[in-house]
Order: C-alpha cells, then sequence, then structure tokens
C-alpha cells in the first residue's frame, strides 16, 4: 500500500469494525431521542432514517431536565460579550515574557472576535443538549473565508475510536447527498452513477450515501506541507460504489467528541440519560395511570336497569332524567382509586429525575438570596463535587480542542501573525474565566473562611483549657476539620512539613528566650552618672579634656 494511501475497500473495512461497537447503542440512542430530544428523532436511524415522525413521551420531565442542565452549563461557561477564555504560554517563565504575553493576550481577544462572528454560541448549546441527551456529542469546525463554522452531528450518525490516550482520533461521518451536490462537492470527482444521475433532471436529486472518514495519519513525511503529509487524513468515499472522491488532511483534528462520563472499555459516552431510561418509561406509565383514574372519576361507567333504552338517558351535565322506580335508576360505578398516592409517586420519580441531572444546582447557583454561606455550603457542595469531573470533560474534550484548534486556524488564516520564537517553541494551554468557574472559585474562598473560623474556635478553646491538647489531638481536630469543609488540598500542609516548621519556630522562641537572658543579665548603661575612677570611660574623658 503506498504511504499514506488507503483505498475505497480498505476505508470500508475500517467503517465496518468500528460499525459494529456502534450498532450496539443504536437502540438507547433511539430511545434517548424519544424522551430527550424527540423534534430530532430523525437523527436517530443515522442516514436511513425512514421519515421525520415523532414519537412524543407522555411525560416531559426528560426533555424538561435535559434542557435545564444544557441551559445552566451553557450561561455558566459560554459569555461571547465578555472574555471567557485566554491562551498561555504552560511555562510561567516564558510567559513573564512581554513578547510571550502580549501575542497570547492578541491571540485570546482576536479568538473572542472571531466566535462572535459566527454560529458558534447557536451551535455549542444544541452540542452540550446533545452531549447530555446521547452522552456523546460530536461537532466538526473548519474556517471558511476567514469566519469559523460549526457544524453538529448526531453520534447516531459517527463511528468513533480512540488513540492510547483515551482521545477521540478518529471519525467516520456517515451523510447523504444528491447526485447534484455530489458534482459540485467533489468538482465531478465521482463514480459513474453519480455522473449519470446528474446529467438527468429526473435523476439528480437522487440521494447516495457517503462517508467521511478522519483519523490520525500513521505514515507521513512530516518534512512535507501538503495535505496528504498533515497529522490528520481526511477521505471522503462513497458507501456503496467505494469510489474515493477526495483526499486531504488536517493539521488539527477538526471533530470534537466530548463524552458525559467515560468507560475504558468503549469510545461512547456513558451518563445518567441511559441510567434513567427505565424510569422515564415508568414515569410515563404513572401519568397514563394517573389520567385513566381522574377521567374515571370524573366519567365513571354507568349500570342501567336491564331493558333501559341508552337514547332515554342523557349523562351531560344538569341533565334531567325521568325513570321507572319499579325498575330502577341509572348507578354509576365508584372507583375506589388512590390518585393522590401515585401523583405523590410520580413526583419522587421526578425528582429522582432532576437529581441526576443536577436540575436544582444551577438554580441554586443563581438564587441564593435567602441562604447564608453556610446553608449554600451544605446545599451545593455535594452535587459540585458530583458536576465538576463532568464539567472539566467538557473542558478537556470539547472547549480546549476547539479554541486550540481556532488558534491554529488563526494563524494558518493569516488572521493571527506567526507567533514570535519564544511562543512557537513552547507549549500552551486554554484558560477559563467562566461564570461556573467564577461561582467555584466563590464557593471555595466560603470553605475556607468556614473553616478558619471553625478552627479558630478550636484553638480559643485550647488557649482556654490548656488540658484539651491532653485528651484531643487538636492537630488532627484542625485537620478534620478542614476535610469536612471540602478545602483543596493544595492549600494544606503535609504533616511533615507542618512539625518541621513547628520545631523551626520552636528554635527561633528558644533563641529569643536566651537572648533576652542574656540581655537581662547587663545593666543599662547610665549616661548620667559619672565614670567609675579608673575606668576606660574616664581615661577617655581626662583625654578629651587636655586635648581641648
Amino acid at each position: 500500500m503506498p504511504q499514506g494511501k488507503y483505498s475505497g475497500d480498505q476505508l470500508d473495512k475500517m467503517y465496518s469494525q468500528l460499525k459494529s461497537e456502534q450498532q450496539q447503542l443504536q437502540q438507547d440512542w433511539q430511545e434517548c431521542y424519544k424522551f430527550y430530544i424527540p423534534e430530532s428523532q430523525d437523527l436517530a436511524h443515522g442516514v436511513d432514517s425512514p421519515n421525520n415522525t415523532w414519537d412524543v413521551p407522555f411525560d416531559t420531565c426528560g426533555m424538561m431536565a435535559v434542557n435545564s442542565l444544557a441551559s445552566g452549563i451553557f450561561s455558566h461557561t459560554i459569555n461571547m460579550g465578555d472574555e471567557f477564555f485566554s491562551y498561555r504560554i504552560a511555562d510561567d517563565k516564558v510567559n513573564e515574557s512581554e513578547e510571550a504575553s502580549n501575542y497570547m493576550a492578541e491571540a485570546g481577544k482576536k479568538a473572542l472576535k472571531i466566535l462572535q462572528g459566527s454560529n458558534f454560541a447557536l451551535e455549542s448549546f444544541e452540542l452540550i443538549s446533545n452531549w447530555i441527551a446521547l452522552n456523546t456529542g460530536v461537532q466538526y469546525t473548519e474556517m471558511k473565508d476567514k469566519v469559523f463554522v460549526c457544524k453538529n452531528f448526531s453520534i447516531a450518525q459517527c463511528c468513533i475510536s480512540e488513540n492510547h490516550n483515551g482521545e477521540v482520533d478518529t471519525v467516520f461521518r456517515e451523510f447523504k447527498l444528491t447526485a447534484k451536490q455530489a458534482m459540485e462537492k467533489f468538482k465531478g470527482k465521482v463514480s459513474t452513477e453519480i455522473k449519470k444521475a446528474a446529467s438527468k433532471p429526473d435523476t439528480m436529486f437522487t440521494k447516495f450515501e457517503f462517508i467521511h472518514a478522519v483519523f490520525s495519519r500513521s505514515e507521513r513525511d512530516p518534512n512535507k506541507i501538503d495535505n496528504t503529509n498533515m497529522p490528520y487524513a481526511s477521505y471522503y468515499y462513497e458507501k456503496e460504489k467505494k469510489f474515493v472522491n477526495e483526499e486531504s488532511g488536517y493539521n488539527t483534528f477538526p471533530y470534537h467528541v466530548p463524552r458525559f462520563y467515560h468507560k475504558s472499555t468503549s469510545a461512547y459516552g456513558r451518563g445518567p440519560s441511559f441510567t434513567l431510561l427505565s424510569s422515564l418509561k415508568e414515569l410515563c406509565e404513572i401519568r397514563a395511570m394517573i389520567l385513566d383514574g381522574a377521567q374515571m372519576k370524573i366519567q365513571p361507567p354507568v349500570f342501567l336497569p336491564n331493558g333501559s333504552n341508552l337514547d332515554d338517558v342523557d349523562l351531560s351535565p344538569r341533565a334531567i332524567n325521568f325513570f321507572d322506580s319499579t325498575k330502577g335508576k341509572p348507578e354509576f360505578y365508584r372507583p375506589d382509586i388512590d390518585i393522590q398516592s401515585m401523583g405523590q409517586y410520580r413526583l419522587e420519580l421526578k425528582k429522582e429525575i432532576e437529581d441526576n441531572f443536577f436540575v436544582d444546582l444551577f438554580r441554586m447557583l443563581e438564587d441564593r438570596k435567602n441562604m447564608t454561606a453556610t446553608e449554600v455550603q451544605e446545599r451545593i457542595s455535594e452535587k459540585i463535587q458530583a458536576i465538576t469531573p463532568v464539567i472539566n470533560r467538557l473542558y478537556n474534550e470539547y472547549f480546549s480542542p476547539l479554541l486550540s484548534r481556532l488558534y491554529i486556524l488563526m494563524i494558518e488564516n493569516r488572521i493571527l501573525e506567526d507567533p514570535p520564537k519564544i511562543v512557537a517553541n513552547s507549549e500552551y494551554a486554554v484558560e477559563y474565566s467562566t461564570k461556573l468557574d467564577n461561582k467555584l472559585r466563590a464557593l471555595d474562598t466560603s470553605q475556607i473562611m468556614t473553616a478558619m473560623e471553625q478552627v479558630a474556635m478550636v484553638k480559643q478553646f485550647e488557649m482556654q483549657s490548656p488540658d484539651l491538647g491532653l485528651v484531643m489531638d487538636t492537630d488532627k481536630v484542625v485537620r478534620g476539620i478542614i476535610k469536612n469543609n471540602n478545602v483543596d488540598p493544595d492549600y494544606i500542609r503535609d504533616e511533615s512539613e507542618t512539625k518541621a516548621l513547628r520545631e523551626a519556630q520552636q528554635q527561633a522562641q528558644q533563641q529569643a528566650q536566651m537572648m533576652q537572658m542574656m540581655a537581662d543579665k547587663v545593666a543599662p548603661l547610665d549616661m548620667a552618672k559619672a565614670p567609675e575612677e579608673g575606668s576606660p570611660l574616664q581615661d577617655q574623658n581626662i583625654e578629651q579634656d587636655l586635648m581641648g
């Protein structure tokens, strides 16, 4: 096989291997589309979706939970009116350079301006919604005429794979084009079948299936700068004919694939949307039963005397019916249905679903008017600990790769000048100053202050009751208080360092005491008292008098 070249058959074999794992999750994705984002159900079947009909769930709790979490994360991580991110050189010494810091600051400002003029905000919200509902999001980014473009795709249309570090570096995406569109996109480089279809008015809009394959190149010539030797290979080919329409490449991976949770056994994400499907189905059943019970109570079945004529009975409101007392009168069935208990159980199920989607977390972050700092900490800290890994994964697998790619695209498209040597030879990172980060820092500060107040009380008790230290290990008490308040471990000295500092402090105190004792033994000089006879000071005074 030629270096870095793949035929359509080889690409399709790669695709078939990846497809086998992806198909195992198709049923789960179809149900997730139904219960969380029913308006996009046509994407659940990939390119083979037969129609655009919706199968709306009987209860919308799942839809509301996904939308609430997506809105909370979006509003707390993206702020298009302010610099919510910055580029920074990883090496602190290099970052202290004025040339380097100025260049990275300019890069951040230009990147924000480009995002403000793009569809990033709209597409990122949709990406976050898909990421929550399907546990895996897929977004493609590119620069067209110096405009940054984002495109979301359903994971049901994509097959992915990871490198040895667990990072997604392979995407095979299915899509359809009409014969006319294919001729335009690939500039006539299509199979004979598509050329024939495009040449006839009655078949030019016939759709054909294509695959876009992007993966890291294991064999390439790094000294060449053409797109067939770039780090990531890009192939378009026709799924049926295995005809390669285009081969090119990318310097950075163009697909961003965040996972909600990640298992080492699969490249695809996992999350609450999968685990809560059974609860959502049960919730829909409960709501249907409540509706049936309410209808049974409001419009119960009626028992008529034998031989009654249905046309002679009016069951409408305020109706008047005459009956023969010898035959009996119509009677309604009074079902013993406990709708209230069923409604309570439905609320419990709803709360379970909302808790797993962190629905109340962002509400509490916004509405803190009637809560003290201690109450906020107690109610939020546990949920913050649970969602922090999720947000960090979103940063690491979506925001950081996207912003890093944007940085390279700005240089490639001459929007940003080539970096100075000190920057070009250094690693860089993306730092965030989002609304969520600021609130987490404020909560972190609150936890530290609460811990310090409690520690101060312990130390006060220790001073008032010296015997306390004989009964309790106050050092362990202090460390326990710090731990219980979830103070960042980076702020805490380890026991060996604390011991060394305490010993140094004790030595300094001992030296100070010894110096004070020595000073106390030496009587202070009384300048008003005459020098003693025969003392050096008297001799010095006599000599000065003679010279004067």
